[in-house]
């Protein structure tokens, strides 16, 4: 359900922008199907080959651990977890989205890019379309930005965001954390 309302939340926003899309499964567009075209992808690497292949390079992913035996979100340079949150009986209380963002190149089309949606269970991924669908999380998030000496957007970060649900749907999404990356081209768009 989540993914399908991150989906949702995306398209909302797309066509507010009066921007086409299709939206179409990854069995019949795979990878090959995304060079040189523009794409967001939704769920994890554990369910899909194009985003295992997106993140491959990331500092920031979502990851199984063993340790916690939940999904979390992994920062690979520093080793640490992000872990969902959960009450007495066991039930998520709040677990985390993690938005990519890899602009690559200048194409005869304006800008290629990646963005993906990704996180802890599919509210996870839900609550990363939507602060990326809110134009309020993103001031927010352009405000981070410049107050670090960044002109308008980077070509390329990650943002890890915190969500709370119940009954499988999302009730809140917030800023946690974010990475802005050096050199995250798409391995779509060479």
């Amino acid at each position: 359900v989540g993914t399908m309302n991150a989906v949702i939340a995306t398209v909302n926003t797309l066509r507010s922008w009066g921007t086409s899309y299709q939206v179409l499964p990854e069995r019949v567009a795979p990878i090959s199907a995304l060079r040189n075209r523009n794409a967001i992808l939704f769920g994890a690497p554990v369910d899909s080959d194009a985003i295992t292949k997106a993140l491959e390079k990331t500092p920031l992913t979502v990851d199984y651990e063993p340790s916690v035996r939940e999904f979390v979100v992994r920062d690979r340079s520093s080793g640490q977890i992000l872990a969902p949150r959960k009450d007495a009986n066991g039930q998520f209380l709040d677990v985390y989205g993690l938005i990519t963002v890899m602009f690559t190149r200048e194409s005869d089309h304006g800008r290629l890019g990646t963005v993906v949606f990704s996180g802890i269970t599919s509210t996870g991924t839900h609550g990363a379309a939507e602060f990326f669908s809110s134009p309020r999380s993103m001031r927010e998030l352009l405000d981070r930005f410049q107050k670090q000496g960044q002109r308008g957007f980077p070509q390329a970060y990650q943002v890890v965001v915190r969500c709370t649900f119940s009954n499988l749907l999302l009730l809140t999404y917030e800023y946690h954390s974010h990475r802005v990356l050096e050199a995250a081209a798409s391995p779509f768009h060479k």
